[in-house]
């Protein structure tokens, strides 16, 4: 029996020699099966990238509007995200970030600023 399985070994593994995964890293842009995603990354400015003065909506806990240059200042530190809480991830990322913005504002306070879209649902 452990001879059979040896053999199996052996063929699994030359017919997964030229195999490939993505993985999970920490790069930045991050790779979509061997294509760099267009992304925003660390020491990056996002004035590069997208037009900051564009004025924005808000409809939650007020009524009113901003733009991203509105937070534009030495020190300080903007985290933007996008969540869709038709599904369980979702819902649940979206409180993870809730937790973690007023955790950081409770350190750093209006140093760090938290923008979050929910859609769906």
């Amino acid at each position: 029996m452990r001879m059979s399985n040896f053999l199996l070994l052996i063929m699994l593994s030359a017919l997964t020699r030229d195999a490939t995964s993505q993985g999970c890293t920490n790069i930045c842009p991050p790779i979509n099966f061997g294509t760099p995603v267009p992304s925003l990354c660390e020491g990056d400015s996002a004035e590069e990238k997208a037009d900051v003065t564009k004025v924005y909506d808000v409809c939650h806990p007020s009524s009113g509007s901003f733009s991203f240059q509105d937070f534009k200042g030495s020190g300080r530190v903007t985290v933007i995200s996008n969540f869709y809480i038709g599904c369980n991830a979702g819902r649940r990322e979206s409180g993870v970030f809730a937790h973690i913005a007023q955790k950081y504002y409770n350190l750093y306070g209006n140093r760090t600023t938290f923008i979050s879209s929910l859609k769906g649902g």
